[in-house]
């Protein structure tokens, strides 16, 4: 399971992603459309995603990555899934 724990029979995930860098930062967008693969308990499509991240090295050791990711529930009554944001936010050192 997922968001809401409730996506037991499958789950479709089509995605469209870009991603670029500029002074050393890496950049990276994700659209994701997701829908059941089971119209037995659910019909129709679960809701969309937007993700972006964004990561940096500072120097040999360390680097940071920024991650944010948006959750759009589609409207139906009987969606399982809820909106959500998340976001996070890592420190990576190498020794």
């Amino acid at each position: 399971g997922t968001n809401g724990g409730d996506l037991i029979n499958g789950l479709q995930d089509f995605y469209i992603q870009a991603g670029t860098s500029f002074k050393g930062v890496a950049f990276l967008a994700v659209y994701h459309l997701y829908e059941t693969t089971d119209a037995n308990t659910y019909e129709g499509d679960y809701g969309s995603e937007l993700n972006f991240q964004f990561t940096r090295s500072f120097n040999e050791h360390v680097s940071g990555l920024l991650k944010v990711a948006i959750y759009s529930a589609d409207n139906a009554l009987d969606n399982p899934t809820v909106d959500e944001k998340v976001v996070w936010v890592r420190v990576n050192i190498r020794f």
